[in-house]
């Protein structure tokens, strides 16, 4: 008997696009060198924890559902969908295309090959990987966790806090504690 992959649904949270479209450029600002002309997107979500241990005690209670909301969402993977509206073009890319630039080191060992990225996505800047965003029930506080993938000794993901101001989403100045970098 043969097992199907289960369906990845898409996300279907417009909010969640106006929230991801804040922080990729913000994201690329903080650790790239030069704003990418092109930026690249994992087309999956990945699994995430709540972040929540990460903030200071006045953002775990007033992002309490949120995070809540959060560790639901990324209980599974969603499909995205091209509902972003970022200041440069961008490109999905699959989980199967980016094992296809794994190259064979020795010793058995795959490595990814940055030099095959780049040939590929010359303007990039490297990848995107986004997890699924949690929402309070006003839909007016987010939580998300970004990573950027850039090279061998360059990657590092980050957890933010927004509100929502105005009919846009603000991204509030608290550093996670968990955010990675190298």
């Amino acid at each position: 008997m043969s097992q199907t992959a289960p369906v990845i649904q898409p996300f279907p949270s417009a909010d969640a696009y106006a929230v991801y479209s804040a922080v990729i450029p913000l994201r690329s600002r903080d650790v790239l060198p030069r704003t990418p002309r092109k930026f690249v997107i994992v087309e999956t979500t990945f699994a995430s924890k709540s972040p929540s241990g990460c903030f200071p005690g006045k953002y775990r209670h007033e992002f309490r559902a949120a995070f809540s909301n959060f560790q639901q969402v990324n209980r599974q993977s969603w499909q995205l969908q091209r509902r972003f509206q970022l200041p440069h073009n961008y490109h999905f890319i699959t989980d199967q295309q980016l094992a296809g630039m794994r190259v064979s080191s020795g010793r058995n060992i795959n490595l990814f090959s940055w030099d095959e990225f780049y040939r590929r996505f010359p303007e990039s800047g490297g990848y995107f990987v986004l997890s699924g965003v949690g929402f309070n029930p006003s839909r007016n506080k987010a939580v998300v966790t970004v990573a950027l993938r850039c090279g061998p000794l360059c990657a590092g993901s980050t957890d933010y806090l927004l509100e929502k101001r105005h009919g846009n989403w603000v991204i509030l100045p608290v550093r996670s504690s968990c955010a990675t970098e190298s």
